[in-house]
């Protein structure tokens, strides 16, 4: 499951128009979700 502070940081984000800060949260989600080795199927 994705941490909660990464989320509100995207979502933040993205309510406020900041691509970059987006992109950014958005590649730490994916680090993250890497390290847990989680995969599907």
């Amino acid at each position: 499951m994705v941490r909660a502070d990464l989320l509100k940081k995207l979502f933040s984000s993205f309510n406020n128009d900041d691509r970059e800060l987006f992109i950014k949260t958005a590649h730490e989600i994916i680090n993250d979700e890497r390290k847990k080795s989680l995969h599907i199927g």
